[in-house]
């Protein structure tokens, strides 16, 4: 029969159940294959659709970015991203690499 102790806990057969720390497990689901891309520099991108400008981005050098929303009422809410691809996927735009020659594009 089952009881309850002072302290709340339940009792079976004068035992206090309590769960085991190995009985508490997390996994996270796998990530996807990516390819990994060795960038040394970060890199300024633009981030347009039809109307213009919708973000001004940074790439930084382990390939995830930053972004900034923009509108003609200046900065907006910002973004910290997995890619450059992800944010320009996700609103539909095109990515516009700013910068030297040398430092252009998602190779680096």
């Amino acid at each position: 029969m089952d009881n309850d102790v002072p302290d709340g806990s339940p009792v079976r057969h004068g035992s206090p159940v309590t769960p085991s720390p190995r009985e508490v497990v997390f996994r996270a689901p796998p990530l996807p294959e990516t390819p990994v891309v060795a960038v040394t520099t970060p890199c300024a991108f633009v981030l347009t659709d039809e109307g213009g400008v919708l973000a001004y981005g940074l790439r930084l050098p382990d390939g995830s970015a930053l972004t900034v929303q923009w509108s003609r009422h200046g900065s907006g809410a910002y973004g910290v991203w997995s890619s450059v691809e992800t944010p320009a996927a996700l609103w539909a735009c095109a990515i516009t690499w700013l910068g030297s020659a040398t430092n252009v594009g998602p190779e680096g």
